[in-house]
């Protein structure tokens, strides 16, 4: 149920800015910057490390929207669910790991966060300005769980099929 009485259960992140254009006026820009711009990592690992966080931090409408994004730009559909379920994610390529392993610690515990982490990504084969993306993503990804569990939405399977209509393959976030 929805914690405000501007929204809707089923609404979303759109709905939020939407209420204050002003105070939100950069944040298309910063994701439209950080999920679509240049960067080592491809548009579905960035989804995809957006939707891992976002299920980290247990925000399901998150995990909607850029699961259904990642998955239109090519990402199998069992992988983010193989990643929760178990430690060994066979599936996942083996230099992503590091990444995803960056951006749960992020998640979960930042302020632990050390060079050897980043090291452990520059060693996986990726650069130090990858391990920058990764922190940047999962920074991004919890501020938005943050503000959509906050307002207490949820979104919905038509709300997601939308998102992928506007941020996916033939849009983005701007």
């Amino acid at each position: 149920m929805s914690n405000f009485s501007f929204l809707e259960t089923e609404d979303g992140v759109i709905e939020i800015v939407q209420h204050n254009l002003e105070r939100f006026s950069h944040a298309a820009e910063i994701i439209q910057n950080m999920l679509r711009g240049p960067s080592e990592l491809s548009v579905i690992e960035r989804e995809l490390i957006f939707a891992y966080v976002s299920a980290c931090n247990a925000c399901s409408f998150c995990v909607g929207v850029h699961q259904g994004i990642a998955q239109a730009f090519g990402l199998d559909p069992g992988i983010l669910e193989e990643l929760l379920g178990t430690e060994s994610s066979e599936s996942v390529d083996g230099k992503l790991r590091p990444c995803l392993q960056l951006a749960e610690k992020v998640a979960k515990e930042s302020s632990r966060v050390e060079k050897k982490d980043i090291s452990t990504v520059i060693e996986a084969g990726w650069t130090e300005e990858t391990a920058h993306d990764v922190i940047s993503i999962a920074a991004l990804a919890t501020f938005y769980n943050l503000l959509v569990n906050g307002h207490g939405v949820s979104g919905s399977q038509e709300y997601f099929r939308k998102a992928v209509g506007i941020a996916g393959p033939n849009g983005g976030y701007t």
